[in-house]
């Protein structure tokens, strides 16, 4: 363990004082830590206590005192001992040493934090299925990453294959795996096979890397030639004599069946023989942890535990600073949910107290749960302090929610009084059994004295004390009226006074006989004071009064000036036709505006009061088949307060665009598939035959799309372009290249074969889905065209066409590529 010497964190009220000799403590892997804690009985009777660590697993932390006895001024030193599992979550997180006193109310409790920081562990393992694959030029493998650490991975995978005649590509190429979490990640490993001979044996290996961590597994391709030696020796038989047949023959056998051993022998080493089981889909769980005050919790503590024992968890985690936590590749079963954090109550899933209470979670194969959130309670917290001055005794001290209201009410927020008490002359309160983590205005009220306010923000079972309040005595007085430019009263006018360490507020009155008027009462005396007077659709005001021992003013006057303004203007077309039901909206004010463009009378104009100024407005004119158009105009004091020159003029909103589309040569080609895309627009079509290649596009809207030019074969091109209002664009001439596709020639015995069927498969769909096929001319010929690339494929030859496969070969075939195969029967 690793600390911060010459730090403590401490805390307490009138009864004990707990101090943590370290706000910070570090733990590698494999190490015990230790966190020394001081309890001290500051009261002046015998008291007991109770401590105990919130925020971890009680089977993790040890005390070797939980009780204590206390005499008055007594203190005990206590040691706190943490052994972490190896599978705990490294990063930050908060644990809180709580100091209890049994026997007394609840929320009776004194609670000091430390940060508890874990020592990140990368942990990875791997392992391959098959180990080894027999093939012609491509064979595919399945790697199986787990993250054994306590830290989250992106393993960076690389293949080494010794002779470089190997392509290895991986797929997903990048993966991110939790901690405890499984991967799949397929291989594929392409290479030139042998025309001749025995098969080639490449081994390589694969090596995972994440963090500190590295992994790696063999694997063995294993390709067979185009053309067996068997094959070879089979043609050279032709030529030898009856008599040797037999024993040619045997001599062959014998070594094929050595190869067949050598390759047995070899994938016995590998381990491919063994039996491999079927992997279990995994599962996962999900959710939010937060506060029943609002917010989200950080560095909460969630564990799983198997029902058929709820006392060891078999997985935890830690929330993040958005509250989530999620757990994966768990086994199916049925499962608690438990949370805890310092200062806050420990939950079972949903709500319960106990596993008892709580919800079973059953998993399936293949189950993700998610949503499943939970919401802690804090536990009460305090605030205790005293109220100093001349008189403070029959001050009133209370606690308030600010802005809290009732709801479903259109009232406007008001502070909600959570509890209160008078003080004696001492001036000390306490206010308990606050709700927490949450942010309360303490209040300080006596007839006669100033009120004064202090914002206090409690952390989950905070004990808040050492505040202290002046009271004042408030014994002036600030009173008027508030008028418009007219001179006509204006209720409900906020007026907020502040002398730099007091705030006032007030509003004017809004009855029929004392309408704009308003008062200030209990302001400490001498002092001096600003007021800002503010309503909405005015100018603000402010008004600076120095008010001497006593002094009350009665005659305050502040007269509002009104900040609304007005726009106006007329909608055209471009050839000056008046535009009438063209929508308006205004923005840059509080509130959006709306209007219309006249449609009779005056058609074409329009105009929108009311507007607050000064102010920068943006003027949105829209009518559906014409382009949108958008002004800013600004708004000033003075002339520049009703503008009437704020004019636009619509054009048409459809474009079109055409081209064509030709082949390497230059010919135009029809048949090509056509998308064009935008963010609210989609269209399809093809090239034309008649004329050949052309395409086109009408009635798009004015943007910016993506067009792409597709044919099964081809590689893709794409285009962007972006269209005006009103625009006929023809686009520059597209060439794709040509489709890929398969030729060649069959021959038996020298003689090209004619009548030979030709089946083209696609490796994921063989044998049962047929991508093309033909038969060989007459003069062994055959031509596939359109085939879709890249992609690999298995070519199989029947005698005759439909019948038996004779031989079959698989290849890659890349975009616009035509591969010439030579097929000896």
């Amino acid at each position: 363990m690793t600390g911060m010497p010459g730090r403590r964190v401490s805390g307490g009220d009138d009864r004990v004082r707990a101090d943590v000799g370290t706000p910070e403590v570090h733990v590698g892997l494999g190490e015990a830590a230790t966190v020394p804690v001081e309890v001290t009985n500051v009261d002046e009777v015998i008291r007991s206590f109770t401590v105990e660590v919130l925020g971890l697993d009680a089977q993790w932390v040890s005390v070797d005192h939980t009780s204590l006895d206390l005499f008055p001024g007594e203190r005990r030193a206590v040691t706190v001992s943490l052994a972490l599992p190896d599978t705990f979550p490294s990063g930050r997180r908060r644990v809180a040493i709580e100091v209890s006193e049994p026997g007394l109310a609840d929320g009776a409790t004194v609670m000091v934090g430390f940060d508890l920081v874990v020592a990140a562990r990368d942990g990875l393992q791997m392992t391959a299925e098959p180990n080894s694959q027999t093939v012609g030029k491509a064979g595919g493998f399945v790697l199986d990453i787990a993250n054994t650490g306590n830290t989250t991975l992106t393993p960076k995978l690389v293949a080494d294959e010794p002779e470089r005649k190997v392509e290895v590509t991986f797929e997903p190429p990048a993966t991110e795996i939790l901690p405890g979490e499984q991967a799949l990640v397929d291989v594929l490993a392409l290479g030139k096979r042998p025309w001749f001979g025995m098969p080639v044996v490449r081994p390589m290996t694969i090596t995972a890397t994440g963090g500190a961590a590295s992994v790696m597994v063999p694997l063995v391709l294993i390709q067979k030639p185009r053309i067996s030696r068997t094959v070879l020796s089979l043609l050279g038989l032709l030529f030898v004599a009856t008599l040797f047949a037999f024993v040619i023959m045997l001599s062959f056998g014998n070594v094929a069946d050595r190869t067949a051993a050598n390759e047995q022998l070899l994938k016995q080493g590998l381990g491919e023989d063994r039996p491999i089981g079927p992997r279990a889909a995994p599962s996962s769980v999900s959710g939010q942890v937060s506060s029943t005050t609002g917010g989200p919790i950080d560095g909460a503590a969630v564990q799983l535990f198997d029902t058929s024992n709820p006392v060891v968890p078999t997985h935890a985690t830690v929330t993040g600073s958005t509250g989530a936590y999620r757990f994966g590749t768990l086994d199916e079963g049925e499962y608690y949910l438990r949370v805890e954090v310092a200062g806050f109550d420990e939950v079972w899933f949903p709500d319960g107290e106990t596993f008892n209470d709580g919800d079973v979670i059953e998993l399936g194969p293949d189950t993700d749960l998610i949503d499943l959130d939970i919401a802690l309670a804090g536990r009460p917290g305090s605030v205790s302090g005293r109220v100093i001055g001349a008189d403070v005794e029959g001050a009133v001290v209370a606690a308030e929610i600010p802005g809290g209201s009732i709801e479903g009410s259109e009232l406007e927020p008001t502070p909600a009084i959570v509890t209160s008490l008078e003080v004696d002359a001492t001036g000390e309160f306490v206010l308990t059994d606050l709700a927490t983590p949450s942010t309360y205005e303490i209040l300080i009220a006596k007839e006669g004295f100033a009120t004064e306010r202090r914002t206090v923000s409690l952390r989950p079972g905070e004990q808040r004390d050492g505040i202290e309040v002046l009271l004042r005595t408030g014994d002036g007085r600030i009173a008027g009226s508030v008028v418009d430019t007219a001179g006509n009263p204006l209720p409900n006018v906020d007026i907020a006074a502040t002398d730099g360490s007091s705030d006032f507020v007030t509003r004017t009155l809004s009855g029929a006989d004392d309408t704009g008027i308003f008062e200030l009462r209990g302001l400490p005396t001498p002092g001096t004071y600003t007021l800002s007077v503010t309503r909405e659709g005015f100018f603000p005001e402010s008004v600076t009064l120095n008010l001497d021992e006593q002094q009350q003013v009665d005659d305050v006057s502040v007269v509002m000036t009104s900040d609304n303004g007005s726009l106006s203007g007329r909608v055209t077309a471009p050839d000056g036709t008046p535009l009438g039901g063209v929508d308006i909206i205004i923005d840059g004010a509080e509130e959006e505006f709306t209007t219309v463009s006249i449609s009779e009378g005056d058609v074409g104009s329009w105009l929108a009061t009311g507007l607050p100024v000064p102010g920068t407005y943006t003027v949105t004119f829209s009518q559906e088949g014409r382009a949108t158009q958008a002004l800013s105009v600004e708004l000033q004091d003075g002339a520049q307060a009703n503008r009437t020159d704020v004019n636009a003029v619509l054009a048409s909103a459809n474009a079109s665009v055409r081209g064509i589309v030709v082949d390497p040569s230059g010919s135009p080609i029809g048949g090509v598939d056509i998308t064009l895309e935008s963010a609210s627009v989609e269209r399809v079509t093809r090239s034309s035959d008649q004329p050949p290649g052309a395409y086109r596009f009408d009635d798009l809207p004015p943007g910016a799309y993506t067009i792409t030019y597709a044919r099964a074969g081809s590689r893709p091109q794409t285009l962007l372009v972006d269209l005006q209002a009103g625009q006929e664009l023809e686009l520059e001439t597209i060439e794709l290249e040509a489709q890929a596709g398969i030729s060649g020639q069959v021959v038996r015995d020298g003689v090209p074969e004619a009548g030979v069927g030709v089946v083209v498969y696609t490796l994921d769909g063989y044998p049962n889905e047929v991508a093309a096929q033909t038969v060989t001319a007459p003069g062994g010929t055959f031509d596939i065209v359109g085939l879709d690339a890249p992609q690999s494929y298995i070519v199989e030859f029947q005698v005759p066409a439909g019948g038996p496969v004779v031989t079959s070969q698989t290849l890659f075939l890349r975009a616009g590529e035509t591969v010439d195969l030579e097929v000896e029967l």
